[in-house]
Order: C-alpha cells, then structure tokens, then sequence
C-alpha cells in the first residue's frame, strides 16, 4: 500500500522580496521624514538639552539655540563654548551658526572624546583669563568672519587640526593641543601663556596690526602644544608674513615674523621688514623664568618715517644728547640680555648715519661701534665726515671747513663724565656749538680761527657735567695759516693739556713766515697767571696781541722792525699784573721810538709785579752808541701806562736824528749828538706832550747853519753886520726840561766861528718856539771873553725873538717883538 506524502507550506519569494522593499521604503521614508523634520524642526528642545548636559558633564561647557541638520552637517545657532572658569563670564567662543560633523579620526586623536569638523561664521571671541590676553571690548580683533577647523575635545584635553580663520584681513592657519587637569575647582585658573598681556598692551599691538594690515592680506600660521602639567615642555610656534604692507607711512615690498616658544623661553627666529633691496632683520629671546630679554637687530632701511617707532627713551636720550637725524641709521645692534627695562643699558654694536647733527654739529657720515653696560655709554672705531659750514664763516671769523675725524667717545651717567679720544682734521670753530655748555672749552676754541686749511690734530677731553670744573683737555696737533686771537701764524704746532683752570703749551712752535716762537706757555685761568720758558724771534707786538691785547705797547709807542731776539722765562698776572714775575732777554735790530730808532738793540727784560723794565740797554743811535734804561707800570685798573725812561746818547749823527723827527726837511746840517735824558711819560697817551723831565743835548763838530732855524738866523746878523758874509754853527749844547709838551732851556749855546749866540726860551711840540737869542762875537774862548765884554751890551740890544714851528722858525728884534706883543695886550 502506498504511504501518502505529508503537506508542506513553502513561502514564495516574490512575496519576500515585496516585503523587504515595502520595509526599506518604509524606513528610508522615516528617514527622509526625520531628516525633514531635522532640517527644518531641529532637534528637539528636551534632547538638545540632554545633549548639551552629556557635553557638559565631559567637560566642554557648551551652550545653543538650536540644532538642525543641513547638507554641511549639524548646524548650531547661536552657539557658546565657556571656559568654565569663574573669572570667565562671557563664552570664550560664540558664533551665530557653527556647522558640526562629528569625526571618528578627531575622537580617537582627543582619546574617545567628542570629535568634530567645525565650521563657524560671524564668530566672535572673549579671551579667557587663562590665556593671560587682556583683548578690550572694542577691538576688532575678537570677531572673526568665518572659522573652519578640525577638533577633538575631551575632558581637559583639546586638539586642533587644519584650523583657518579669515581674521582682520589676515588668512589664520593653527594646528596644536592642549591638556589641561580637569577640576571642579572654579577658582583653578590653568597657566599657560609665557607672559601676561594687559589690555593697554595689546591695544597697541591692536593699532600696530591695522595699520600694518589696512587694505591688505597676511598669512598667519600657529602651532601650538600646551600642557598645563609639563609647562617646560609648552611649545607655540608662530610665523606670519605678508606683502606690499604700509608701515608707519613706508611701503614695504615684505614684512615676515618667525617665533616660538618652548623650553620657557620666547624665541623671536626673524622679524623681517624689506624694502627696494633693503632690511630690518630682527631675532631675540625672552627667558620666562628669569624675565631677561635678548634682541639682535640688523637695519639698512634709511626711510626717515621710520624714526618715529623709535622706543620713547631713545628718542629721549636723543633729545638729550641733542642728536637730530634725517634718515634711519644702519646698524647691527645687540641688545641685553637683562630685564626689558634694562635692555638700553645693554647694548653693543656697531652703527652708521648718514646726514645727522649733533648740537649744530653736522655730519655727512658717521659710523662706530657701541658698548653701553652700567649706565656707561662707549663709542669706539668712530669714523665721521664732518660737513662745512662756510655760511657762518663771516660770522665766526673762520673757515668753518668740514673734514675727517676718528677716535672714541663715552658718556657715563653714574659719573656723570664725558670723555673723548680723536684724531681730525677740520675747523676747531666747528665744536664751539656741541660744546657750548661747556665755557672753558669755547673760551679755548674761540681763540682760533682757521683761515683756509684746517689743522691736523689729536684731540682728548673729558670732565663731569657737574660740576664742569673737571673738564680737562689735550691736543696734540699742527695746522696752517692759523690765528690765535686775531694774531696770523703762518703755521703753529703744539702739545696742549688743559685741566685745573690751566691750560699749558708744551712743545709749542709758532712761526710767522721764518719768525718764530718756541717753548713752553701756560695760562693759569683760576689765578690769571701766565707763564712761559722760551725762544723767539718774532715781533714782541705779536707776542703782546697774544698774551695781553690789552697793552698796547709794542707796535705803537715801541714798534720792532725786522727779527727780534728773544729769550724768557717766569709769570705774568694779566689781571692785576701784582703777581708778576719774569726774566728775558731781547736782541733786535731796530726798534723804533718816537723821537728815535735804535739799531743793534739789546736789554734784559725784568717783571716785577705791575713794572716792567728794560734794564742794561744798549744800542746803536744814528751810527753813533746809546744806553739807558726803560720802564712802564702796566695797571689793568689803569687806562695809563706811565713810563719812565733814561737814556745816553754818545756820538750820534745829528743829521739823521733831524730827518728820523721831522722826515720832511731837507737840509745838509751835520754833526756828532750826544747827551741824555730823564724823563716820566704816558704811553697811552701821547708821549711827547706827557712827557715831563730833563736832559742834556751836546752837538759837536757839526755843520748846523743849514738848519732852518740857523737860517733864518744868519739873515738876521747880515742885516746888523751888512759886512759879514760867512756864518757857521759848529756846535751847540744845553740844559733842557721838558713838560707838558715844551721843552725849556735857560743855558742854549750856539757856537760859531765868528759869531756865535746863547738863547733862553722853550718850545712846544704844538705852538713851536718862544725864545730869545743874543749873538755875540767870537767863539767861547779867553780871547773872546774880552771882546764880548765890550760887545755884549751892544748886541744885547739885538738880542732877537725866536717863533714858529721848527722846520719853518721866524725870527726878529726882540725888542720890535716886544712892542707887538704889547700893542696886541693893549
């Protein structure tokens, strides 16, 4: 018998299928109505919140408005991110709308945290008092236009990746981490940063970058790992560049920053500013620890808009030296390290400046290396082109030419001392202004003037500004066509120290053509002694400009012709003259006074407080010998310098003593002079006319009746003796004094051959004659006695009146003469 087959049900798979397709659609439509309803509902309010709970409690304080779903991912409105720090009450973070996609990669780098991929518009920032950046409310930096970034946070970790921000015209890149202690603890403040910048600060790092970024674009890359645990292992790297960048009012082709900060230290790699070839090359350090600061900066820029980011205490200490520039120096300057207060006390380098002025001192060039340490400023290897100043010439009285210098300068605050070392070449009037605080050396330098070279010299001074009683001074030098007050040297060289109020010349050589003068000169300006040991040959009015301009001696009353010898040492007192003291030697070959010229002129000369005298003179007078002694009394108090003078005259020939008075007479009257003279005079005034004294004047052997006087009186006895035809004068003396301008004698001899005449009477240098001659007969002998006393009384009838000038006398009775004078009394 056959079993039956048992029944199956089988299912078929086209239903299957139906059913699987109507579940997908089915789930796919949930989807698509969850998206919807995302897009445009977002998440609901009481799962938001939860959310924002579960982020919390992971330690991201986080705040929104809404959570919606776009094609760019999660979209957050007016979200919030919170440091959670108490001192925090604005978000750190907040940006109207922040795209979120969460990332798989950026959980796993945050070690199971929240990953995402952000991107953020119309964001604005509040800097948390942990990141020690005070940004104030107003500053356009907190607002940023759009941020995309990459993020992984967890509970007290954060990492960034690929983050970029257009930020104040400036494309911002960053990369970093940072770990933090996560703690309950609201008053925990996390310490990052290396340094805290306080609002004021960073209000002008605010201007600084607008200004630099006005119209234009930057890169800014950062790099950062922070680790609030292992502080010394922080690192942040920053650079940041950009072109065709306005500075200060300079267009600059490249401006481009490379720092760091790791090892607690800031390191500055470059700060590089360029233009049309040129550069500012900066690079440094700054110690977090010990707070020192160390800068290296290189510069050959030269735009002069540049000086005015000078830092306030340079252009202060500028001020102050009175340094003016017109264009920025080159230089290659370190500075510190020490604290930022203390980097311009530490300072060296080398610097070089083109077109500055120091004090009214200007210079085409000026380079030198700089050492400032301890509030000591040192100027070493200084090389300058001093510029003319030629228009001032008329004014000054000198060249005012430029050239070259070199040497050393410091400059020590602590001291207060000033000190320089240098060697130059150009007008010494130039420093009279950089140095005009200084009195003793303007009243040094207004002594020369430079009439169309400028001396070579070795110079060094120094002293301390207070008080200026230690300003000390040497020059080592020798210059051409030179004046020393308003005195022409053709040359002078000499080695000059000034210190104390005295100021000495040692090797001293000045020369005037092949005059000359040498030795050893010292000006004691504190007691107003001068005091010398030397030799010249030059003109003693020369030498009289030089020390006392106030004499007025030689070259007037006295004048020196041709070389005069002269030997000397000892002091004189310009001001009082009482401390005098001084012994010399003079030799000249002719020296002219105003009744005489002496040649083969030899003296010692002797000071003794106000009188100097010239003692043991000897000379040749008219081919014939002379000796005497002479003195003044020089009295600074005094406009009058009262002489005195006595002098022998031994064998002089008369004629050329009549012709050296009175140049304009011609005449052939000869004859030997001798006789003497003592007398007191002004020579500041005129010396004749002051003169008051006696003497003796003895002509013999001479040949006198064709002196004018003689003349006229020879006219005369022809008329009385119609007989007589030849007259001689072969000799005349007498007795005379002199006063107030008239020289007077009682005992006037004129002896003749035949006929011979005695007078009594004066004459006046301004009014000429008044005196009365008697001739008599015969010369003086025993012979003639007899006769005159027969004849006297006769003649003395004729005795005739003498008047007028001496090249022009008039003669007539005495008698007729008395009778005018009382006709004109009447």
């Amino acid at each position: 018998m056959l079993l039956a087959e048992p029944k199956h049900h089988h299912l078929r798979a086209p239903r299957v299928l139906r059913f699987l397709v109507r579940l997908v659609l089915l789930l796919l439509f949930m989807l698509f109505i969850s998206l919807v309803y995302l897009h445009f509902a977002g998440v609901p309010e009481p799962v938001l919140r939860k959310i924002v709970q579960e982020l919390n409690a992971r330690g991201i304080s986080v705040d929104l408005d809404a959570l919606t779903l776009s094609r760019f991912g999660w979209k957050a409105e007016n979200f919030c991110y919170y440091s959670g720090l108490s001192d925090d009450l604005e978000p750190v973070f907040c940006a109207e709308v922040v795209y979120v996609m969460p990332s798989r990669n950026m959980a796993h780098a945050a070690q199971d945290g929240a990953g995402f991929e952000i991107d953020a518009r119309a964001v604005r920032l509040n800097p948390s008092s942990a990141w020690c950046v005070g940004v104030p409310e107003s500053s356009h930096i907190r607002d940023l236009e759009r941020m995309r970034l990459r993020i992984g946070v967890n509970r007290g970790r954060v990492v960034i990746q690929d983050a970029h921000a257009s930020w104040c015209g400036v494309e911002l890149y960053v990369d970093g981490r940072a770990f933090w202690t996560p703690s309950d603890d609201p008053e925990h403040l996390p310490d990052f940063l290396p340094l805290v910048i306080d609002p004021a600060v960073f209000e002008r790092f605010d201007q600084i970058l607008c200004s630099l970024l006005e119209k234009k674009s930057g890169v800014v890359r950062v790099q950062f790992r922070l680790d609030q645990n292992h502080s010394d292992a922080n690192q942040i790297r920053f650079s940041a560049s950009a072109d065709g960048i306005d500075f200060a009012g300079v267009e600059l082709d490249l401006v481009e920053v490379v720092a760091c900060y790791e090892n607690n230290r800031v390191l500055l790699d470059r700060a590089l500013l360029c233009q049309d070839g040129r550069s500012l090359l900066a690079d440094g350090a700054y110690e977090r620890t010990s707070g020192a600061v160390e800068l290296h900066v290189q510069n050959s820029l030269a735009a002069p808009e540049l000086l005015t980011l000078l830092p306030e205490n340079v252009q202060d200490l500028m001020e102050l030296f009175g340094l003016k520039l017109t264009t920025v120096p080159a230089f290659d300057m370190r500075l510190g390290p020490g604290l930022p207060e203390e980097l311009l006390n530490r300072v060296s380098g080398s610097f070089e400046v083109l077109d500055a002025e120091f004090r009214g001192l200007h210079f085409s060039s000026c380079s030198s290396r700089v050492t400032r340490k301890a509030g000591r400023l040192d100027l070493t290897e200084i090389k300058a082109i001093l510029s003319d100043q030629t228009e001032q010439s008329m004014e000054t009285g000198s060249c005012m030419l430029g050239g070259t210098a070199s040497g050393s300068f410091f400059w020590d605050a602590g001291k207060r001392e000033i000190g320089c070392n240098a060697d130059g070449c150009f007008d010494p009037t130039l420093l009279i202004p950089p140095l005009s605080d200084v009195r003793v050396a303007t009243n040094i330098l207004h002594r020369f003037q430079c009439d169309r070279e400028t001396p070579q010299a070795h110079v060094e001074f120094g002293f301390q500004y207070q008080p200026w009683s230690e300003f000390f001074f040497n020059l080592q030098g020798s210059g051409n066509d030179l004046r020393y007050r308003g005195v022409p040297f053709t040359s002078i060289s000499a080695s000059l120290e000034y210190r104390d109020m005295i100021l000495e010349f040692d090797s001293l050589l000045a020369q005037q053509g092949i005059d000359f003068c040498k030795g050893m000169v010292s000006f004691d300006f504190r007691n107003h002694l001068f005091s010398f040991d030397g030799d010249a040959n030059m003109n003693p009015a020369t030498l009289e400009s030089v020390v006392f301009p106030r004499g007025e001696v030689f070259g007037n009353a006295v004048r020196f012709e041709g070389p005069a010898r002269m030997h000397g040492s000892g002091t004189i007192d310009w001001r009082e003259m009482k401390a005098t003291d001084f012994r010399g030697e003079v030799a000249a070959d002719r020296v002219e006074l105003p009744m005489m010229a002496m040649d083969d002129f030899k003296c010692s000369v002797i000071g003794d407080g106000p009188v100097i005298q010239l003692d043991e003179m000897t000379f040749g007078l008219y081919s014939g010998t002379g000796m005497g002694t002479f003195s003044v009394l020089v009295d600074p108090s005094r406009d009058s310098l009262p002489c005195k003078v006595e002098v022998g005259v031994n064998k002089a020939d008369f004629s050329k003593f009549i012709h050296y008075v009175y140049p304009e007479l011609r005449m052939e009257a000869t004859g030997e002079l001798y006789g003497w003279i003592k007398a007191d005079a002004d020579i500041a005034d005129d010396l004749l006319e002051s003169a008051k004294g006696a003497g003796r004047v003895d002509i013999r052997h001479g040949q006198l009746a064709d002196l004018p006087l003689f003349r006229g009186f020879s006219s005369t006895v022809r008329k009385l003796f119609p007989s007589f035809r030849a007259f001689s004068i072969t000799r005349l003396n007498g007795d005379f004094e002199i006063h107030d301008g008239i020289v007077s004698s009682d005992n006037a001899y004129f002896d003749g051959d035949v006929i011979s005449a005695k007078g009594r009477g004066a004459y006046s240098f301004r009014n000429g004659f008044n005196a009365y001659v008697q001739a008599q007969v015969l010369s003086d002998n025993s012979v003639s006695r007899i006769f005159r006393f027969l004849t006297d009384p006769l003649l003395k009838l004729f005795e005739m009146k003498l008047s007028g000038m001496l090249p022009d006398p008039k003669w007539e009775l005495g008698a007729l003469a008395s009778d005018k004078e009382n006709d004109a009394n009447e």
